[in-house]
C-alpha cells in the first residue's frame, strides 16, 4: 500500500477537515486495496484489504459529511458499509456506525443516529470505543429532547473514557479524549437549553484540545 497516502490523508484532515483534495486521496487508497484482492489467495489478507477500503471509504465519508455534501457522503457511507462487512473487522464497523451517526445527526434522523453509534458490539467491549459511542448517542438524544436519556449517556461516554487510562490508542481511535467529549457534552446541553453547563463544557474542550488538531491559526 502507499502509505504517504495515509500521510497525506492525516495532514488534510487536521488542517483542512472536509476537502475534495482529502476525498480524492482516501478514494484512491481505497480503489488500491480493493484492487489488490486479485494478488491475494489468503481469505485473512483479503479480509484485512477490505478492512483497509472501509476505513479509506469511512474517510471519504467524513470529508463529505464535514463538508455539508451529504449526497456523496451517503454514497460513501454506503460502499463503506459493504465493505467493513467484508472484512468483519470490528473497529471498521465501529467506525461505519459512527460515520453513520454523524450522516443521520445532519439529515435530522436523530433517533437513527443514536442507535448507530450503538450499534457494534465492539463499543462494550472496549474502552477506547465505547465512549465515543455514548457520547454520539447523548447528541442524538439531546435532540430528540430526551434530556434524562441524553445526560445518563454523557456520564456513560466519561465514566468509559476513564477506564481507557493512558493505554496507547490506534490512530483510527486517537481522534477521542477528553477535548471531543467536552465538545460534545457542550453540545448536548445547548440542545437542552442548559446555557451555562454548555459554556463551561466548551471552555474545557479549548483548554484540552491538542494543538495538533487546530486547523490553523484562528483557534
Amino acid at each position: 500500500m502507499d502509505y504517504d497516502r495515509k500521510a497525506l490523508r492525516a495532514v488534510l484532515d487536521q488542517r483542512c477537515g472536509g476537502h475534495a483534495a482529502l476525498e480524492r486521496a482516501v478514494l484512491a487508497g481505497a480503489a488500491e486495496a480493493v484492487g489488490l484482492q486479485d494478488h491475494s489467495a489468503s481469505q485473512t489478507i483479503r479480509q484485512r484489504l477490505f478492512g483497509v477500503a472501509a476505513d479509506y471509504t469511512t474517510a471519504a465519508a467524513w470529508s463529505c459529511i464535514d463538508a455539508r455534501q451529504l449526497d456523496r457522503a451517503r454514497s460513501h457511507v454506503n460502499e463503506a458499509l459493504r465493505l467493513a462487512g467484508l472484512s468483519q473487522d470490528p473497529v471498521a464497523q465501529m467506525r461505519m456506525g459512527n460515520s453513520t451517526a454523524l450522516l443521520a445527526h445532519q439529515l435530522g434522523h436523530y433517533a437513527e443516529g443514536a442507535a448507530a453509534a450503538q450499534s457494534c458490539a465492539i463499543t462494550r467491549r472496549d474502552p477506547l470505543f465505547g465512549s465515543p459511542a455514548h457520547a454520539r448517542a447523548a447528541v442524538g438524544h439531546a435532540y430528540r429532547g430526551d434530556q434524562k436519556t441524553a445526560i445518563r449517556s454523557i456520564g456513560y461516554a466519561e465514566e468509559v473514557l476513564s477506564r481507557a487510562g493512558i493505554r496507547p490508542r490506534p490512530s483510527r481511535g486517537a481522534f477521542h479524549g477528553p477535548a471531543e467529549l467536552h465538545a460534545l457534552t457542550g453540545i448536548v446541553h445547548i440542545r437542552l437549553e442548559q446555557p451555562a453547563e454548555a459554556e463551561a463544557a466548551s471552555h474545557r474542550a479549548l483548554a484540552a484540545l491538542p494543538a495538533s488538531y487546530r486547523r490553523d491559526g484562528r483557534w
